[in-house]
Formats: structure tokens, C-alpha cells, sequence
């Protein structure tokens, strides 16, 4: 019975996290488009707030998840994780897929377009949290293999988690159709609050002896 509240408060703070943007896209003026190009976009809005929740639902926001087994913590977490790291790698394709149902240039005409724009700083900063995120991913799978203790990684996880939070949210802010000073405003209050909990989880773990045999696997 605590096992299945403790799901249903995670699933819980995750829905909850999802719904101002929700509340903000509804209140926002901008104007709507296709269905297919309206449902990428609210994936891609749901895949990058959820990304931040990987943080704020993590083991460091302890207003959240206090009295949750950390076995189920870490459940969540790479679910989540890898589902919203899955669907925002292949976002630069769902961006040029609906120019197959349209006229003019095709979807790999579009995504050339879009990865030689190196003059816009948007762009820039979504190349990098894509080389980001799949950096951290393919190292949280291949940690044994690459020869890392557990605080090493976890270090590094930390580190690179910061920067894709710093450039994720810019990319977003600079390119996000539906980012208007509201929407901003949220993204910058979210992604501040996320990196101060992984910084004090990661401080917490540095001082904690605890974390050299924690996590054998990956």
C-alpha cells in the first residue's frame, strides 16, 4: 500500500509539474497551427518540462520525495529519463517532418537548413544540449565499460546535467515558439531551482562516504 501512494505521489508531482506551461500555453495568444505541427510542439513542451523534473522530483528536492525509497527514485528517474532524452533527440526531425505533407522544401532540405545556421545562437545552443544529452545518456549506460566509480560519475553526471539545463533553456527561450515572457519567466524559474538541487544533492553525495559503493550499475 505505501509502495503504490509513493508511485502515486511521484506520477503526481510530475503531472503537477506539467501543468502551468499547460495554463500558460492555454492563456497565450500565440496562434495555432496545424494539428500535427500543434501535437509535436506539446510534446516537445511536455519532453523539456519533464526533462527539468528529472531534477526537481530528484533525490535533492527533498519537499517532494521525502519518505520515497530511493529504489523507486531511480526508476522514475531513468524512465523518465531516457523516454524524455529519446523523444528531444529526435526533435530537430520532428521540426522538418511536417514539410512532408507541405509544399516547398523537404524535410532534409529544412533540417540542412537548420543545422548550418551556425549564426544563431538558438541553434548553437540546441546542437550543443543535443551532444549533451546524448552524452550523458550514453554515459549513465556505459559507465561500467568507461571505467568510472560512482562518484566520479556522478560528478560528471551532475556537471553535464547543469550545462544541458543552462543550454536547453536558452535554446528554448531564443527559439520556443510558445515562449513568451511568461513562459520565460517559468523556464528560468524551473531551471534555476532544478540546478541549486542537483548542486546541493552533488554536495551532499561529495561529503557522504556513503556514495563510493553506491551504484554498482549503472
Amino acid at each position: 500500500m505505501k509502495s503504490d501512494t509513493n508511485k502515486c505521489r511521484l506520477i503526481a508531482a510530475a503531472l503537477m509539474l506539467l501543468l502551468p506551461p499547460l495554463v500558460l500555453l492555454a492563456l497565450g495568444d500565440t496562434p495555432r497551427r496545424s494539428l500535427l505541427k500543434e501535437t509535436l510542439s506539446m510534446l516537445t513542451l511536455a519532453a523539456f518540462f519533464l526533462l527539468l523534473g528529472q531534477f526537481l522530483l530528484g533525490r535533492g528536492a527533498r519537499f517532494v520525495n521525502a519518505g520515497i525509497r530511493l529504489g523507486r527514485l531511480l526508476s522514475l528517474h531513468k524512465i523518465i529519463g531516457y523516454s524524455v532524452a529519446g523523444l528531444l533527440l529526435v526533435h530537430p526531425l520532428l521540426i522538418v517532418l511536417p514539410r512532408a505533407f507541405e509544399g516547398g522544401i523537404s524535410p532534409l532540405e529544412a533540417l540542412t537548413k537548420i543545422l548550418t545556421t551556425l549564426d544563431s545562437l538558438g541553434v548553437v545552443l540546441g546542437m550543443i544540449s543535443w551532444v549533451l544529452m546524448l552524452v550523458i545518456g550514453a554515459t549513465a549506460l556505459l559507465r561500467a565499460r568507461l571505467g568510472l566509480d560512482y562518484r566520479t560519475w556522478k560528478l560528471v553526471h551532475a556537471l553535464l546535467s547543469i550545462l544541458l539545463m543552462v543550454t536547453a533553456s536558452w535554446h528554448a527561450i531564443a527559439l520556443g515558439r510558445h515562449t513568451d515572457a511568461a513562459m520565460s519567466l517559468l523556464v528560468v524559474a524551473l531551471a534555476s531551482t532544478a540546478v541549486l538541487v542537483v548542486i546541493r544533492q552533488t554536495l551532499s553525495d561529495t561529503h557522504n562516504p556513503l556514495t563510493r559503493t553506491q551504484g554498482a550499475r549503472p
